[in-house]
């Protein structure tokens, strides 16, 4: 293992005032995590590529962050592999069109998001894909229905 740019176990981290230590260390670990979380931590916070898996070693989540906040395309799955839930985030906001998915891979919801809320038109599915409900949100108020 490089000591400069160690890769540890999730389990061989400790966590105070919202950064990541090595244990019995006080500096904030800059380095790469491996097993059911698997990314870097850049001065003790979250940097780049980050996947979390289930139990059964299926992929449960996938984002990046940028500047310790997430930022960009985030996806969600089912332990079956089906995805369920896709958005993107901006400076640590969900931001554009977030669309989430049943187990059977039918289309939940369609919602868009600014700066964290809830902004245009928003869509509910039931698991046939029948349209339930849908309106319009306004700075993150449901202004029709």
């Amino acid at each position: 293992m490089n000591e400069k740019n160690p890769t540890l176990s999730p389990d061989n981290l400790v966590e105070r005032n919202g950064l990541k230590y090595k244990k019995f260390n006080d500096v904030p670990f800059t380095g790469s995590v491996k097993g059911k979380q698997k990314g870097t931590y850049k001065d003790g916070k979250k940097e780049g590529l980050w996947e979390r898996y289930h139990w059964n070693g299926q992929l449960e989540k996938k984002g990046t962050y940028k500047n310790f906040k997430k930022d960009g395309l985030w996806e969600t799955y089912y332990e079956n592999g089906k995805l369920k839930k896709r958005g993107a985030y901006k400076d640590g906001n969900e931001d554009d069109l977030w669309v989430s998915y049943y187990g059977n891979g039918q289309l939940l919801s369609k919602s868009t998001y600014k700066d964290g809320a809830r902004e245009g038109l928003y869509e509910y599915y039931d698991e046939n894909g029948k349209l339930k409900k849908k309106g319009t949100y306004k700075d993150g108020k449901l202004i029709s229905d």
